[in-house]
Protein backbone atom coordinates (compact mmCIF):
# COMPACT_ATOMS: atom_id res chain seq x y z
CA UNK A 1 0.00 0.00 0.00
CA UNK A 2 1.39 3.45 -0.59
CA UNK A 3 0.43 7.17 -0.97
CA UNK A 4 1.84 9.81 -2.45
CA UNK A 5 2.28 13.62 -1.47
CA UNK A 6 2.17 17.16 -2.75
CA UNK A 7 3.96 19.78 -1.84
CA UNK A 8 4.12 23.42 -4.41
CA UNK A 9 2.95 20.46 -7.15
CA UNK A 10 6.23 18.49 -6.97
CA UNK A 11 5.04 14.89 -6.19
CA UNK A 12 7.15 13.26 -3.91
CA UNK A 13 8.20 9.85 -3.24
CA UNK A 14 5.53 7.35 -2.62
CA UNK A 15 4.51 6.70 0.93
CA UNK A 16 4.53 2.76 2.01
CA UNK A 17 2.63 1.25 4.48
CA UNK A 18 3.68 -2.15 5.81
CA UNK A 19 2.17 -3.87 8.27
CA UNK A 20 4.28 -6.05 10.90
CA UNK A 21 3.56 -8.96 13.38
CA UNK A 22 4.82 -7.92 16.93
CA UNK A 23 5.25 -10.74 19.19
CA UNK A 24 6.58 -10.16 22.94
CA UNK A 25 4.10 -7.17 23.80
CA UNK A 26 2.82 -8.01 27.35
CA UNK A 27 1.20 -4.53 28.28
CA UNK A 28 -0.03 -1.44 27.19
CA UNK A 29 3.69 -0.10 28.12
CA UNK A 30 5.11 -2.24 25.52
CA UNK A 31 2.93 -0.37 22.79
CA UNK A 32 4.29 2.91 23.48
CA UNK A 33 8.31 1.31 23.92
CA UNK A 34 7.42 -0.18 20.09
CA UNK A 35 6.00 3.36 18.85
CA UNK A 36 8.65 5.21 19.92
CA UNK A 37 11.47 2.22 19.06
CA UNK A 38 10.06 2.94 14.93
CA UNK A 39 8.93 6.74 15.40
CA UNK A 40 13.03 7.15 16.13
CA UNK A 41 14.00 5.34 12.54
CA UNK A 42 14.50 7.99 9.92
CA UNK A 43 11.98 8.33 7.29
CA UNK A 44 9.16 6.83 9.56
CA UNK A 45 6.34 9.43 8.98
CA UNK A 46 3.97 7.25 11.50
CA UNK A 47 4.05 4.23 13.48
CA UNK A 48 0.93 2.88 15.22
CA UNK A 49 1.02 -0.32 17.23
CA UNK A 50 -2.42 -2.52 18.33
CA UNK A 51 -1.90 -4.46 21.44
CA UNK A 52 -5.14 -6.26 21.23
CA UNK A 53 -3.91 -7.56 17.57
CA UNK A 54 -0.16 -7.29 17.97
CA UNK A 55 0.19 -5.30 15.00
CA UNK A 56 2.00 -2.28 13.57
CA UNK A 57 1.44 -0.12 10.97
CA UNK A 58 4.40 1.57 9.28
CA UNK A 59 4.36 4.81 7.20
CA UNK A 60 7.88 4.91 5.46
CA UNK A 61 9.90 6.48 3.22
CA UNK A 62 11.19 3.59 1.16
CA UNK A 63 14.16 5.76 -0.19
CA UNK A 64 15.11 6.20 3.77
CA UNK A 65 13.96 3.61 5.90
CA UNK A 66 13.20 -0.27 4.92
CA UNK A 67 11.48 -3.15 6.16
CA UNK A 68 14.51 -4.76 7.15
CA UNK A 69 15.70 -1.74 9.44
CA UNK A 70 12.08 -1.31 10.66
CA UNK A 71 12.08 -5.05 11.80
CA UNK A 72 15.67 -4.58 13.09
CA UNK A 73 14.79 -1.53 15.27
CA UNK A 74 12.06 -3.35 17.08
CA UNK A 75 14.28 -6.66 18.14
CA UNK A 76 16.76 -3.50 19.43
CA UNK A 77 14.02 -2.77 21.77
CA UNK A 78 13.23 -6.17 22.91
CA UNK A 79 10.24 -7.47 20.83
CA UNK A 80 9.98 -9.70 17.49
CA UNK A 81 8.98 -8.11 14.41
CA UNK A 82 7.74 -10.07 11.48
CA UNK A 83 6.82 -8.94 7.99
CA UNK A 84 2.73 -10.10 7.34
CA UNK A 85 1.66 -11.63 4.22
CA UNK A 86 -1.00 -11.19 1.88
CA UNK A 87 -1.75 -14.31 1.36
CA UNK A 88 -4.56 -16.29 1.98
CA UNK A 89 -3.01 -19.35 3.56
CA UNK A 90 -1.47 -16.98 6.52
CA UNK A 91 -3.29 -17.79 10.31
CA UNK A 92 -6.77 -15.87 10.55
CA UNK A 93 -6.74 -13.30 13.48
CA UNK A 94 -9.18 -15.72 15.25
CA UNK A 95 -7.02 -19.01 15.03
CA UNK A 96 -3.91 -17.00 16.19
CA UNK A 97 -5.48 -15.71 19.64
CA UNK A 98 -7.28 -18.91 19.92
CA UNK A 99 -3.56 -20.35 20.19
CA UNK A 100 -2.75 -17.56 22.41
CA UNK A 101 -5.53 -18.46 24.56
CA UNK A 102 -4.91 -22.14 24.79
CA UNK A 103 -1.62 -21.86 25.67
CA UNK A 104 -1.83 -19.51 28.09
CA UNK A 105 -4.51 -21.39 29.71
CA UNK A 106 -2.43 -24.63 30.10
CA UNK A 107 0.06 -22.73 31.53
CA UNK A 108 -2.84 -21.33 33.82
CA UNK A 109 -4.04 -24.46 34.73
CA UNK A 110 -0.16 -25.52 36.06
CA UNK A 111 0.01 -22.34 37.80
CA UNK A 112 -3.13 -23.50 39.47
CA UNK A 113 -2.77 -26.64 40.56
CA UNK A 114 0.03 -25.63 42.40
CA UNK A 115 -0.59 -22.67 43.80
CA UNK A 116 -3.75 -23.72 45.56
CA UNK A 117 -2.05 -26.86 47.73
CA UNK A 118 0.60 -24.05 48.32
CA UNK A 119 -1.56 -21.53 49.47
CA UNK A 120 -3.64 -24.16 51.33
CA UNK A 121 0.13 -25.36 53.40
CA UNK A 122 0.71 -21.48 54.02
CA UNK A 123 -2.16 -20.11 55.08
CA UNK A 124 -3.15 -23.59 57.18
CA UNK A 125 -2.62 -22.72 60.54
CA UNK A 126 -4.51 -18.96 60.05
CA UNK A 127 -7.48 -20.64 58.49
CA UNK A 128 -7.62 -22.83 61.88
CA UNK A 129 -6.73 -26.27 60.77
CA UNK A 130 -3.34 -27.79 62.00
CA UNK A 131 -0.91 -29.38 59.93
CA UNK A 132 0.81 -33.20 60.53
CA UNK A 133 3.56 -33.13 62.76
CA UNK A 134 6.25 -34.53 60.02
CA UNK A 135 5.93 -31.24 58.56
CA UNK A 136 4.55 -28.44 60.66
CA UNK A 137 6.02 -25.12 60.79
CA UNK A 138 6.54 -25.55 64.61
CA UNK A 139 8.25 -29.04 64.16
CA UNK A 140 9.55 -29.46 61.34
CA UNK A 141 10.54 -25.60 59.76
CA UNK A 142 13.20 -26.77 56.86
CA UNK A 143 10.72 -29.77 55.72
CA UNK A 144 8.22 -27.14 55.73
CA UNK A 145 9.92 -25.17 53.85
CA UNK A 146 11.12 -27.44 50.83
CA UNK A 147 7.33 -28.49 50.65
CA UNK A 148 6.45 -25.19 49.58
CA UNK A 149 9.97 -24.60 47.68
CA UNK A 150 9.20 -27.32 45.79
CA UNK A 151 5.45 -26.85 45.03
CA UNK A 152 6.75 -23.41 43.86
CA UNK A 153 9.04 -24.19 41.30
CA UNK A 154 6.43 -25.76 38.93
CA UNK A 155 4.41 -22.89 39.42
CA UNK A 156 7.61 -20.29 38.44
CA UNK A 157 8.05 -22.55 35.19
CA UNK A 158 4.63 -21.77 33.98
CA UNK A 159 5.42 -17.95 34.58
CA UNK A 160 9.12 -18.27 32.52
CA UNK A 161 8.04 -15.40 30.11
CA UNK A 162 7.69 -13.10 32.73
CA UNK A 163 11.10 -13.74 33.77
CA UNK A 164 12.89 -13.87 30.24
CA UNK A 165 10.72 -10.80 28.52
CA UNK A 166 10.84 -8.83 31.96
CA UNK A 167 14.73 -8.83 32.18
CA UNK A 168 14.63 -8.07 28.64
CA UNK A 169 12.81 -5.12 28.94
CA UNK A 170 14.27 -3.74 31.79
CA UNK A 171 18.12 -4.09 29.73
CA UNK A 172 16.45 -2.32 27.01
CA UNK A 173 15.19 0.27 29.41
CA UNK A 174 11.57 -0.22 28.55
CA UNK A 175 10.34 -1.88 31.42
CA UNK A 176 6.64 -3.20 31.50
CA UNK A 177 3.89 -5.58 33.42
CA UNK A 178 6.26 -8.31 33.13
CA UNK A 179 8.86 -6.27 34.91
CA UNK A 180 6.77 -5.45 37.53
CA UNK A 181 5.91 -9.45 37.89
CA UNK A 182 9.32 -10.59 37.83
CA UNK A 183 10.88 -8.11 40.30
CA UNK A 184 7.54 -8.74 43.05
CA UNK A 185 7.79 -12.66 42.62
CA UNK A 186 11.46 -12.67 42.32
CA UNK A 187 11.79 -10.54 45.24
CA UNK A 188 8.85 -12.68 47.48
CA UNK A 189 10.74 -16.22 46.29
CA UNK A 190 14.63 -14.54 47.12
CA UNK A 191 13.70 -13.26 50.85
CA UNK A 192 11.96 -16.68 51.25
CA UNK A 193 15.25 -18.47 50.10
CA UNK A 194 16.92 -16.27 52.35
CA UNK A 195 14.69 -17.16 55.75
CA UNK A 196 14.95 -21.47 54.42
CA UNK A 197 18.87 -21.15 53.57
CA UNK A 198 20.33 -18.39 55.56
CA UNK A 199 22.16 -18.41 58.65
CA UNK A 200 18.84 -18.41 60.69
CA UNK A 201 15.64 -20.49 59.96
CA UNK A 202 12.65 -18.49 59.99
CA UNK A 203 9.23 -20.06 58.92
CA UNK A 204 7.59 -17.05 58.84
CA UNK A 205 9.46 -15.34 56.50
CA UNK A 206 8.48 -17.69 53.61
CA UNK A 207 6.61 -15.92 51.19
CA UNK A 208 6.17 -19.01 48.67
CA UNK A 209 2.71 -18.70 48.23
CA UNK A 210 2.82 -14.95 47.07
CA UNK A 211 4.91 -15.37 44.34
CA UNK A 212 2.51 -18.42 43.29
CA UNK A 213 -0.60 -16.58 43.11
CA UNK A 214 0.72 -13.73 41.65
CA UNK A 215 1.67 -15.54 38.79
CA UNK A 216 -1.46 -17.86 38.91
CA UNK A 217 -3.52 -14.79 38.62
CA UNK A 218 -1.71 -13.25 35.83
CA UNK A 219 -2.20 -16.16 33.79
CA UNK A 220 -5.78 -16.09 34.01
CA UNK A 221 -5.53 -12.71 33.37
CA UNK A 222 -3.80 -13.03 30.58
CA UNK A 223 -6.00 -16.26 28.93
CA UNK A 224 -8.68 -13.95 29.51
CA UNK A 225 -7.19 -11.35 27.52
CA UNK A 226 -6.41 -13.60 24.67
CA UNK A 227 -10.12 -14.89 24.66
CA UNK A 228 -11.33 -11.66 24.04
CA UNK A 229 -8.70 -10.96 21.42
CA UNK A 230 -9.82 -14.42 20.20
CA UNK A 231 -13.65 -13.14 19.83
CA UNK A 232 -12.77 -9.57 18.65
CA UNK A 233 -11.20 -10.73 15.62
CA UNK A 234 -14.03 -13.25 14.65
CA UNK A 235 -15.18 -10.50 12.37
CA UNK A 236 -11.77 -10.46 9.75
CA UNK A 237 -12.38 -14.13 10.29
CA UNK A 238 -15.79 -14.32 9.13
CA UNK A 239 -14.44 -12.40 5.75
CA UNK A 240 -11.65 -14.31 5.39
CA UNK A 241 -14.02 -17.59 5.07
CA UNK A 242 -15.76 -15.98 1.95
CA UNK A 243 -12.69 -17.16 0.00
CA UNK A 244 -13.24 -20.03 -1.21
CA UNK A 245 -10.06 -22.18 -1.00
CA UNK A 246 -10.83 -23.97 -4.64
CA UNK A 247 -11.85 -22.73 -8.18
CA UNK A 248 -12.96 -24.87 -11.29
CA UNK A 249 -10.30 -23.86 -14.00
CA UNK A 250 -11.61 -24.22 -17.76
CA UNK A 251 -8.99 -25.06 -20.46
CA UNK A 252 -9.58 -26.27 -23.89
CA UNK A 253 -13.07 -27.12 -22.97
CA UNK A 254 -11.59 -29.42 -19.75
CA UNK A 255 -12.65 -28.53 -16.22
CA UNK A 256 -10.12 -28.59 -13.51
CA UNK A 257 -10.31 -28.25 -9.69
CA UNK A 258 -7.14 -25.32 -8.89
CA UNK A 259 -6.07 -23.86 -5.68
CA UNK A 260 -6.88 -20.34 -5.51
CA UNK A 261 -3.73 -19.63 -5.23
CA UNK A 262 -2.77 -20.52 -8.42
CA UNK A 263 -5.57 -18.51 -10.17
CA UNK A 264 -4.31 -15.75 -12.56
CA UNK A 265 -5.77 -12.75 -14.24
CA UNK A 266 -7.06 -13.99 -17.75
CA UNK A 267 -7.75 -17.60 -16.28
CA UNK A 268 -11.47 -18.66 -17.31
CA UNK A 269 -13.31 -20.35 -14.33
CA UNK A 270 -16.64 -21.59 -14.08
CA UNK A 271 -18.86 -20.78 -11.10
CA UNK A 272 -21.69 -23.49 -10.76
CA UNK A 273 -25.27 -23.06 -8.22
CA UNK A 274 -24.93 -22.46 -5.12
CA UNK A 275 -20.89 -21.86 -5.04
CA UNK A 276 -18.94 -18.44 -4.20
CA UNK A 277 -17.39 -16.38 -6.81
CA UNK A 278 -13.83 -17.24 -6.45
CA UNK A 279 -12.86 -13.92 -7.58
CA UNK A 280 -13.44 -10.63 -9.26
CA UNK A 281 -14.31 -10.94 -12.84
CA UNK A 282 -16.98 -10.51 -15.83
CA UNK A 283 -19.28 -12.96 -17.32
CA UNK A 284 -18.06 -14.48 -20.62
CA UNK A 285 -21.17 -17.45 -20.46
CA UNK A 286 -23.79 -18.41 -19.12
CA UNK A 287 -26.62 -16.26 -17.04
CA UNK A 288 -27.42 -16.50 -13.56
CA UNK A 289 -28.75 -14.84 -10.56
CA UNK A 290 -25.84 -13.69 -7.80
CA UNK A 291 -26.54 -12.59 -4.70
CA UNK A 292 -24.63 -9.62 -3.55
CA UNK A 293 -26.37 -8.44 -0.01
CA UNK A 294 -22.30 -9.15 1.55
CA UNK A 295 -21.00 -6.09 -0.83
CA UNK A 296 -24.38 -4.19 -1.42
CA UNK A 297 -26.84 -4.93 1.43
CA UNK A 298 -29.48 -5.92 -1.24
CA UNK A 299 -31.58 -8.72 -0.67
CA UNK A 300 -32.20 -10.01 -4.01
CA UNK A 301 -29.87 -11.17 -6.30
CA UNK A 302 -28.80 -9.48 -8.55
CA UNK A 303 -28.79 -11.22 -12.62
CA UNK A 304 -25.25 -11.47 -14.61
CA UNK A 305 -25.31 -11.96 -18.15
CA UNK A 306 -22.85 -12.33 -21.13
CA UNK A 307 -22.93 -8.41 -22.85
CA UNK A 308 -24.72 -8.15 -26.25
CA UNK A 309 -23.10 -7.47 -29.49
CA UNK A 310 -19.73 -7.61 -28.11
CA UNK A 311 -19.87 -5.71 -25.41
CA UNK A 312 -18.75 -6.81 -22.06
CA UNK A 313 -20.01 -9.05 -19.91
CA UNK A 314 -21.62 -8.50 -16.39
CA UNK A 315 -18.90 -7.90 -13.76
CA UNK A 316 -19.10 -10.53 -10.65
CA UNK A 317 -17.33 -9.97 -7.33
CA UNK A 318 -15.54 -12.62 -5.63
CA UNK A 319 -17.17 -13.76 -2.35
CA UNK A 320 -20.62 -13.61 -3.96
CA UNK A 321 -22.86 -16.22 -4.06
CA UNK A 322 -24.17 -17.58 -7.47
CA UNK A 323 -27.65 -18.54 -6.69
CA UNK A 324 -28.95 -20.86 -9.54
CA UNK A 325 -27.55 -20.95 -13.15
CA UNK A 326 -23.87 -22.13 -14.26
CA UNK A 327 -21.45 -18.63 -15.25
CA UNK A 328 -18.14 -18.90 -16.82
CA UNK A 329 -16.21 -15.87 -15.96
CA UNK A 330 -12.89 -14.30 -16.97
CA UNK A 331 -11.12 -13.40 -13.88
CA UNK A 332 -9.19 -9.88 -13.99
CA UNK A 333 -8.11 -9.70 -9.97
CA UNK A 334 -7.15 -12.18 -7.77
CA UNK A 335 -5.72 -12.01 -3.87
CA UNK A 336 -5.32 -8.59 -2.40
CA UNK A 337 -6.67 -6.73 -5.70
CA UNK A 338 -10.03 -7.89 -5.12
CA UNK A 339 -12.74 -6.32 -3.50
CA UNK A 340 -13.44 -8.76 -0.90
CA UNK A 341 -9.73 -8.60 -0.02
CA UNK A 342 -9.84 -4.45 -0.30
CA UNK A 343 -12.83 -5.00 2.49
CA UNK A 344 -11.06 -6.80 4.82
CA UNK A 345 -7.99 -4.96 4.62
CA UNK A 346 -10.37 -1.52 5.63
CA UNK A 347 -11.82 -3.27 8.74
CA UNK A 348 -8.02 -4.29 9.55
CA UNK A 349 -6.92 -1.46 9.27
CA UNK A 350 -9.82 0.58 11.29
CA UNK A 351 -8.93 -1.81 13.50
CA UNK A 352 -5.07 -1.32 13.47
CA UNK A 353 -6.12 2.50 13.97
CA UNK A 354 -5.83 4.31 17.19
CA UNK A 355 -8.92 6.52 18.31
CA UNK A 356 -7.53 9.80 20.15
CA UNK A 357 -8.96 8.29 23.84
CA UNK A 358 -6.68 4.94 22.68
CA UNK A 359 -3.69 7.27 22.44
CA UNK A 360 -4.09 8.95 25.36
CA UNK A 361 -3.95 5.57 27.33
CA UNK A 362 -1.36 4.28 25.36
CA UNK A 363 0.96 7.38 26.56
CA UNK A 364 -0.21 7.18 29.97
CA UNK A 365 0.59 3.73 29.91
CA UNK A 366 3.95 4.46 28.83
CA UNK A 367 5.11 6.11 32.09
CA UNK A 368 3.40 3.89 33.99
CA UNK A 369 5.64 1.45 34.77
CA UNK A 370 8.64 3.52 35.40
CA UNK A 371 6.36 5.55 37.93
CA UNK A 372 5.67 2.52 39.43
CA UNK A 373 8.84 1.00 39.74
CA UNK A 374 9.92 4.34 41.79
CA UNK A 375 7.34 4.35 44.04
CA UNK A 376 7.83 1.20 44.83
CA UNK A 377 11.21 1.79 45.50
CA UNK A 378 10.53 5.42 47.62
CA UNK A 379 8.04 2.65 49.70
CA UNK A 380 10.67 0.15 50.34
CA UNK A 381 13.05 3.23 51.51
CA UNK A 382 10.22 4.89 53.38
CA UNK A 383 9.11 1.81 55.87
CA UNK A 384 13.19 1.05 56.07
CA UNK A 385 13.65 4.42 57.21
CA UNK A 386 10.99 3.94 60.21
CA UNK A 387 12.67 1.16 61.27
CA UNK A 388 9.76 -1.48 60.11
CA UNK A 389 10.65 -5.34 59.69
CA UNK A 390 12.34 -6.79 56.90
CA UNK A 391 9.26 -8.91 56.31
CA UNK A 392 6.93 -5.67 55.84
CA UNK A 393 8.97 -3.41 53.96
CA UNK A 394 9.13 -6.57 51.35
CA UNK A 395 5.66 -7.32 51.88
CA UNK A 396 4.72 -3.17 51.19
CA UNK A 397 7.01 -3.03 48.31
CA UNK A 398 6.22 -6.25 46.31
CA UNK A 399 2.43 -5.08 46.86
CA UNK A 400 3.15 -1.95 45.19
CA UNK A 401 5.13 -3.46 42.63
CA UNK A 402 2.14 -6.24 41.48
CA UNK A 403 -0.79 -4.74 42.03
CA UNK A 404 -0.49 -1.52 39.50
CA UNK A 405 -0.35 -3.62 36.53
CA UNK A 406 -1.76 -1.22 33.51
CA UNK A 407 -2.71 -4.48 31.32
CA UNK A 408 -6.57 -2.86 31.52
CA UNK A 409 -6.18 0.17 30.66
CA UNK A 410 -4.12 -0.39 27.37
CA UNK A 411 -6.45 -3.41 26.33
CA UNK A 412 -9.78 -1.53 27.06
CA UNK A 413 -9.64 0.25 23.93
CA UNK A 414 -8.40 -1.70 21.22
CA UNK A 415 -10.46 -4.43 22.54
CA UNK A 416 -14.05 -1.60 22.21
CA UNK A 417 -12.61 -0.69 18.48
CA UNK A 418 -11.88 -4.37 17.50
CA UNK A 419 -15.43 -5.50 18.78
CA UNK A 420 -16.73 -2.06 16.92
CA UNK A 421 -15.26 -2.55 14.06
CA UNK A 422 -15.66 -6.34 13.74
CA UNK A 423 -19.83 -6.25 14.44
CA UNK A 424 -20.35 -3.05 12.14
CA UNK A 425 -18.29 -5.14 9.17
CA UNK A 426 -20.08 -8.38 10.02
CA UNK A 427 -23.74 -6.08 9.55
CA UNK A 428 -22.38 -4.83 6.47
CA UNK A 429 -21.15 -1.07 8.03
CA UNK A 430 -17.14 -0.08 7.54
CA UNK A 431 -15.88 2.22 9.02
CA UNK A 432 -13.04 4.07 7.22
CA UNK A 433 -10.94 4.40 10.84
CA UNK A 434 -11.14 4.65 14.16
CA UNK A 435 -11.90 8.02 14.59
CA UNK A 436 -15.05 7.78 13.06
CA UNK A 437 -16.22 5.09 15.32
CA UNK A 438 -15.00 7.47 18.09
CA UNK A 439 -17.53 10.13 16.58
CA UNK A 440 -20.60 8.17 16.00
CA UNK A 441 -22.09 8.74 19.49
CA UNK A 442 -22.27 12.35 18.44
CA UNK A 443 -24.51 11.67 15.26
CA UNK A 444 -27.98 13.19 15.80
CA UNK A 445 -29.19 12.24 12.38
CA UNK A 446 -28.74 9.12 10.31
CA UNK A 447 -29.47 9.40 6.43
CA UNK A 448 -30.09 5.73 4.52
CA UNK A 449 -30.87 5.25 0.93
CA UNK A 450 -29.95 1.57 0.66
CA UNK A 451 -32.54 -1.28 0.26
CA UNK A 452 -32.20 -3.80 2.86
CA UNK A 453 -30.39 -1.14 5.31
CA UNK A 454 -33.09 -1.20 7.69
CA UNK A 455 -34.66 -4.50 6.85
CA UNK A 456 -33.85 -7.87 7.76
CA UNK A 457 -31.95 -7.90 4.12
CA UNK A 458 -34.15 -11.54 3.36
CA UNK A 459 -37.54 -11.41 1.63
CA UNK A 460 -40.59 -13.38 3.20
CA UNK A 461 -44.15 -14.39 2.19
CA UNK A 462 -46.42 -11.51 3.49
CA UNK A 463 -49.53 -12.05 1.57
CA UNK A 464 -51.52 -14.88 -0.33
CA UNK A 465 -54.08 -13.35 -3.06
CA UNK A 466 -56.06 -15.82 -5.36
CA UNK A 467 -59.15 -15.92 -7.46
CA UNK A 468 -61.14 -17.94 -5.43
CA UNK A 469 -62.78 -16.07 -2.66
CA UNK A 470 -65.37 -18.48 -1.41
CA UNK A 471 -62.61 -20.64 0.01
CA UNK A 472 -59.68 -18.82 -0.06
CA UNK A 473 -57.95 -20.04 3.02
CA UNK A 474 -58.15 -23.67 0.98
CA UNK A 475 -57.17 -22.00 -1.67
CA UNK A 476 -54.04 -20.06 0.16
CA UNK A 477 -52.72 -23.40 0.97
CA UNK A 478 -53.19 -25.51 -2.54
CA UNK A 479 -51.03 -22.79 -4.14
CA UNK A 480 -48.48 -21.95 -0.90
CA UNK A 481 -48.20 -25.98 -1.66
CA UNK A 482 -47.71 -26.44 -5.29
CA UNK A 483 -45.20 -23.17 -5.50
CA UNK A 484 -43.16 -24.28 -2.34
CA UNK A 485 -43.23 -27.67 -4.31
CA UNK A 486 -41.59 -26.06 -7.53
CA UNK A 487 -39.56 -24.13 -5.51
CA UNK A 488 -38.01 -26.10 -2.71
CA UNK A 489 -34.90 -26.77 -4.81
CA UNK A 490 -34.16 -23.28 -5.70
CA UNK A 491 -31.61 -21.17 -4.38
CA UNK A 492 -33.06 -18.18 -5.12
CA UNK A 493 -34.17 -16.00 -2.16
CA UNK A 494 -37.54 -15.41 -3.25
CA UNK A 495 -37.56 -19.20 -3.72
CA UNK A 496 -36.40 -19.85 -0.16
CA UNK A 497 -39.36 -17.28 1.05
CA UNK A 498 -42.23 -19.36 -0.27
CA UNK A 499 -40.59 -22.76 0.73
CA UNK A 500 -39.73 -20.97 4.46
CA UNK A 501 -43.39 -19.97 4.85
CA UNK A 502 -45.01 -23.51 3.56
CA UNK A 503 -42.91 -24.74 6.16
CA UNK A 504 -43.62 -22.01 8.94
CA UNK A 505 -47.14 -23.44 8.15
CA UNK A 506 -46.32 -27.07 8.54
CA UNK A 507 -47.62 -28.09 5.30
CA UNK A 508 -46.63 -31.11 3.32
CA UNK A 509 -44.00 -30.30 0.65
CA UNK A 510 -45.17 -32.18 -2.74
CA UNK A 511 -42.28 -34.47 -3.83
Amino acid sequence: MQRFLNFGGKMEQAIQIINLDIQGMTCAGCVNSVEKALGNVDGVDLAEVNFALNRAAVHYNPEIANPSVLESAVEEAGFEAQRLKDTEDAPEPSEQSEQEYLKFRSKMWLALGFSVPLVLLAMGPMLGFSLPNWFAPETEPLRYGLIQLLLTLPVLWAGRDFYTKGISTLLHRTPNMDTLVAMGTAAAVGFSLWNLFGTQLNAEGFYFETAGVIIALILMGKSLEAKSRSRASAAISSLLKLRPKEAVLVHEGKESSISIDLVHPGDVLRVRPGSIVPADGIVVEGSSFVDESMLTGEPLPVEKTVGDHGSSGSEVTGGTLNTNGVLTIRVQRVGGETTLSRIIRLVENAQLAKAPVARLADQVAGVFVPVVLVIAAFTGVGWWLSGASANEILGYTVAVLVIACPCALGLATPIAIMVGTGTGAQHGILFRNAPALEAAHRLDTLILDKTGTLTEGRPKVTQIITVDTKNQKQAQTELLKLASAVEQGSEHPLGRAVVAEAEKQNLELCK
